[in-house]
């Protein structure tokens, strides 16, 4: 179906079905240039891959859910796009599913009205596509299911086929888990929550479902203790890496990305006491942060909203395992802990870097590069390769911070060299935003500065990146630079005061943070 500036009722009504099967069988029929007010219902919330290999994506429209096969969605989607759907036939990488989901979404809101309801008027449900009782579906990840053969059950575990990607068997245990039931796709489902994390499994039936969870039921308690992270067999993101809010499927998308960024800061600041009456609601609200649409944001408040998850992955870590006791745990620390974002992984070195200093200098300290692990992608990964279900249409400027050398002394890295109180930011006015800023630098100055009359000892912090510091036309030196740009906070002094850097940082990690 061609796009073109007349409107299709000009061929077919939009509610006439027959006009619509005429339009489906017609590439060359004109469609509407632009999006209307239904489409942005029209969603591929889930897409399964059978026990027999075959791949199946669901449609969302306004009251239906319904299934259709990968090649249907195919054929349907190159008539739209001649040559430029180029959509996966068989399951693919995660990335690669969810590039495939963003093309055919785009592509299936530029169908009429019509159209869309006659594609999908035959009504094929979940339950009807899964295999023999030898097999299980599962959640592998937010809007992936996949159908594994051969599933045992012995003694106190379930086990089940790994991923293509994996040559192990997935191996769960039960003892200590949680079971709740829950609907999947419009499917009865059985939510398994243990020490690691939480497995979703979706049933033909009702009677399977209550059967399902009582048999898992049998080997398990109601209070299950905290362990180590699960280690992702999906492969989407580098091995070292470890997620703190994977622990649960986020099946619903929040609406206000910056609340719940202040919210999981409150929440981790008292987490530090590291209670399981704590750290559960900290890791349930966490995994919020994986289906966020960051598009909406203002600048200022994708700033702030960074700023604050930086802070919460800090503290949340700190937490879960530990604070780091020597300087190679440290780095490895900020490398490796990570949140799932909008769709995307990133660990404290990759906020901090890549996000929030995005457009500042680079830090003026000697082999920065090789202790930092990066993981680099590019505004098209970004945007259409998320590694689980995403809020579509987030642009790669959403992890692109706008530039602003107060970070330096707002950012806290939790250690002695940096202030050890963290500032919350919410929704707020310029002059309000303006002055909490302030604030904390005045804090951070006096934890890791030093101000007199006749001397002032800057941070260190602002010595790694004194290429940040605001350029004066008739000022030589960044301390000097430093100074003029800090000379609110630093007061009135003598005309001989001179203007340094402390000499070391300090990176052993505080016992506590607190708010500011």
């Amino acid at each position: 179906i061609a796009s073109s500036e007349q409107s299709v009722e000009d061929e077919a009504g939009e509610d006439d079905p027959e006009s619509a099967a005429r339009l489906l069988r017609s590439p060359s029929s004109p469609s509407r240039s632009r999006r209307p007010s239904w489409a942005t219902s029209v969603t591929l919330p889930w897409y399964l891959c059978t026990a027999s290999g075959e791949l199946w994506w669901c449609i969302s429209t306004p009251g239906k859910l319904c299934w259709r096969r990968a090649a249907q969605l195919r054929e349907l989607c190159e008539a739209l796009a001649p040559g430029r759907a180029q959509l996966l036939s068989s399951l693919g990488s995660v990335q690669d599913m969810e590039l495939s989901r963003h093309r055919a979404s785009r592509l299936l809101a530029q169908l009429p009205r019509g159209a869309l309801e006659e594609f999908t008027r035959e009504d094929v449900k979940l339950s009807s596509l899964l295999g023999e009782d030898q097999s299980l579906a599962f959640c592998e990840a937010e809007g992936r299911i996949v159908e594994h053969r051969a599933v045992v059950g012995v003694g106190d575990v379930v086990r089940w086929r790994g991923p293509p990607t994996s040559s192990d068997d997935v191996v769960v245990e039960l003892a200590g888990a949680f079971i709740h039931r829950l609907s999947v796709a419009g499917s009865p489902g059985v939510a398994l929550t243990t020490a690691q994390r939480q497995f979703v499994f979706v049933a033909r039936s009702e009677e399977e479902a209550a059967w399902l969870a009582a048999s898992l039921g049998r080997s398990a308690s109601s209070s299950p203790v905290l362990g180590r992270p699960w280690r992702d067999r999906l492969r989407r993101w580098p091995a070292h890496r470890v997620p703190c809010n994977d622990w649960e499927l986020c099946f619903k998308q929040e609406e206000d990305p910056l609340g719940l960024s202040a919210q999981l800061l409150r929440f981790a600041v008292q987490a530090q006491s590291r209670s399981q009456g704590v750290l559960k609601p900290l890791n349930a609200l966490s995994t919020r942060l994986k289906r966020l649409d960051l598009s909406d944001l203002t600048p200022q408040d994708l700033w702030c909203f960074w700023v604050n998850v930086y802070h919460s992955l800090l503290v949340h870590a700190c937490a879960l395992y530990g604070p780091p006791r020597n300087v190679r745990h440290i780095i490895g620390f900020h490398n490796n802990c990570s949140y799932i974002v909008a769709g995307h992984l990133f660990s404290l070195a990759e906020i901090e870097h890549c996000v929030l200093r995005h457009s500042l200098s680079p830090a003026k300290t000697r082999m920065a590069n090789i202790f930092l692990k990066i993981w680099r992608r590019s505004d098209a990964e970004l945007e259409e390769r998320p590694c689980l279900r995403a809020p579509p249409l987030c642009p790669a400027s959403a992890f692109r911070c706008r530039p602003d050398w107060r970070l330096n002394l707002v950012l806290s890295a939790g250690n002695a060299g940096s202030s050890n109180r963290l500032p919350l930011f919410e929704r707020s006015s310029p002059q309000v935003f303006d002055a909490l800023v302030e604030r904390c630098m005045a804090h951070t100055l006096r934890c890791t500065g030093r101000v007199s009359a006749d001397a002032v000892a800057l941070p260190y912090t602002l010595y790694r990146w004194r290429g940040d510091a605001p350029a004066v036309p008739s000022l030589e030196g960044h301390e000097r630079l430093w100074a003029a740009a800090l000379a609110p906070l630093l007061g009135e002094g003598s005309p001989e005061r001179s203007i340094t850097y402390r000499r070391s940082y300090k990176w052993a990690m505080l016992e506590r943070l607190e708010l500011l």
